[in-house]
């Protein structure tokens, strides 16, 4: 309680404190429809494609957030004092990943970075669910890390840069349905676990790689 009262105190100090200058930015690049309203429509053509693969990235992020020391502890049965190096190693290795994003992307191109992020996810995944032992499940979800690490980086400034949409709109649809996929990826891993169990329901992760891999495929980033 303590601690989540001095961090929301802390960000109300902060908000007080930059609100001005957020609002005194103006955009130097300003949109000819100034004055017109984006009028909600149903996600289309690129657009849908891109909110597909971002959903399964954050489905997977989502679910290794959630539930990784929960299988390190009932699939894997890990001694209680390792329990959270799932977690550690995944975390890590995603802020490895998107530190040198911007290394790695433009060198070697979104699709690809994507593309083969989505096959190690895939790759992790299933291996962590074939061998449940410790130390190859930490070793595991690390490389999840790695391979999910530059989805968001990619999907955000690909969705910002659509043609034919109003300033931010591409950006603001993707995130909305990124979002739910973070948020309710591990409610449908947690159903899943329930009817079967977590070695089936973590599966479904790696099939989620594999089809954020073919979708790439299909448009050009």
């Amino acid at each position: 309680f303590h601690q989540s009262l001095t961090l929301s105190l802390c960000m109300m100090l902060l908000g007080a404190t930059i609100y001005k200058i957020i609002l005194g930015l103006k955009d130097d690049h300003p949109s000819d429809e100034s004055g017109s309203k984006p009028k909600f429509s149903l996600p289309k053509g690129p657009l849908l494609i891109m909110i597909c693969i971002a959903m399964c990235t954050n489905l997977t992020e989502g679910s290794m957030a959630d539930w990784t020391a929960v299988y390190l502890r009932d699939i894997v049965h890990t001694a209680p004092y390792l329990l959270g190096w799932g977690l550690a190693s995944y975390s890590f290795c995603m802020a490895m990943g998107r530190f040198f994003g911007d290394y790695i992307i433009p060198k070697y191109g979104a699709n690809h970075v994507l593309k083969y992020g989505g096959l190690l996810c895939a790759f992790a995944v299933g291996l962590a669910v074939l061998i449940p032992s410790t130390m190859i499940c930490i070793l595991a979800f690390g490389l999840v890390g790695l391979g999910v690490s530059c989805g968001a980086p990619i999907m955000y400034g690909a969705a910002a840069k659509l043609p034919n949409l109003a300033k931010g709109v591409g950006l603001a649809t993707l995130n909305t349905f990124s979002v739910s996929a973070f948020l309710g990826g591990p409610v449908i891993i947690g159903f899943i676990s329930n009817a079967a169990n977590l070695r089936v329901a973590l599966s479904l992760v790696s099939i989620v790689g594999l089809l954020w891999v073919f979708l790439t495929t299909k448009i050009k980033l």
